[in-house]
Order: structure tokens, then C-alpha cells, then sequence
């Protein structure tokens, strides 16, 4: 079915999943694409100002299209990018790291620090192979996870193809294909 609005445009995308009113379908959102990654299901969250705050003048100001915070502290990061360009993966890590590490204050111990999710729906392919979702996190060559915090999703909205949807998350995927 298409849409006679596209989900995908900016300001389209943060009204349905950035906004206080539609925080429902943000947990239904991020419990469909992160389901397997979560100790268990996100029940409430708030939505946070989109801005990464800069520490100095200098410093690289970033935008989120949506931020969000758990009961848990966790943090959720969503994005939606209609375009591709070289220094996409560059960018992806640095909001990440850059929400991330905004959770401490001076004097605050690194053991409250807590897990950063970022999701980001992309229009475009980012390499040739087949699957449409790539989970990232921080780990040897082994497969040994440093720490359990760093959880990065990119969705290639145009590998996905399923016709008959089988749970949420393709629904959602679906959804936004259109």
C-alpha cells in the first residue's frame, strides 16, 4: 500500500517516532528492531532533545532526528538517511559515541555508564551482499565483546523485499519501503 505521505521524509519521520504523543510507537518501533538485543522489552520511553550538546565552542555540534531514554537509562538513538556518501559510517559512530559519552558528568563513575542504541534506516545500500540489517558492536577479532554497550543497526530499507510480513519489525520495515 502506498502512503500519500512518505514516512521517510525528515520531518514526517520525527512526528511519527520524535514526539511525546507518538511515544508509544517508538517502543513498538525499537522493540521490533532491537527484540533479540534487549535483556527484555522496552516498556516506556521519554523522547530527549535531539541536540549533542558541545563541550566547547569548537566542537562538532550533532543533530539526532530522535533521541530517547528508557526507564533504565538506556539511550536510543534513530535516524533516518534518504542519501549515501563516504563518510556515512564515520558519521554513524561518531553520533553514537557522541551520545554515549554524554552520559557522565565530572565526577561520575564509569560503571553508571549504560547501553547506547542507534538505529539507522537507510534508503540507499551501503555494500552489495543481501541482508538488509547489519548489527554492529564492539569486539576482538574472536568475536569477544569488550563491553555490551555499543549496539549499532543499520536497515537497508531497498533489500527488503518480503511481500507477507511475519512480525513486527518486518511490518515496520514494510512501512517505511513504501
Amino acid at each position: 500500500m502506498k502512503h500519500a505521505i512518505d514516512p521517510k521524509v525528515d520531518c514526517v519521520f520525527k512526528a511519527l517516532l520524535g514526539t511525546p504523543e507518538n511515544s508509544n510507537l517508538l517502543v513498538n518501533f525499537l522493540n521490533a528492531m532491537l527484540g533479540e538485543h534487549l535483556a527484555h522489552p522496552i516498556q516506556q520511553v521519554e523522547i530527549l532533545n535531539p541536540y549533542n550538546e558541545r563541550e566547547y565552542f569548537n566542537d562538532k555540534l550533532s543533530i539526532v532526528d530522535i533521541k530517547a531514554q528508557d526507564t533504565e537509562q538506556q539511550i536510543f538513538q534513530v535516524e533516518i538517511q534518504l542519501s549515501n556518501y563516504p563518510s556515512l559510517p564515520a558519521r554513524i559512530l561518531y553520533n553514537w559515541a557522541d551520545i554515549y559519552s554524554q552520559q557522565l558528568k565530572s565526577g561520575e563513575k564509569y560503571n553508571t555508564l549504560k547501553a547506547t542504541y542507534a538505529i539507522w534506516l537507510l534508503n540507499e545500500s551501503i555494500d552489495t551482499n543481501d541482508d538488509y540489517m547489519h548489527h554492529f558492536q564492539i569486539r576482538d577479532t574472536k568475536g569477544r565483546s569488550l563491553i555490551d554497550h555499543c549496539h549499532i543497526t543499520l536497515v537497508e530499507l531497498k533489500k527488503f523485499h518480503n511481500q507477507v510480513v511475519h512480525n513486527n519489525q518486518e511490518r515496520w520495515l514494510q512501512f517505511f519501503n513504501q
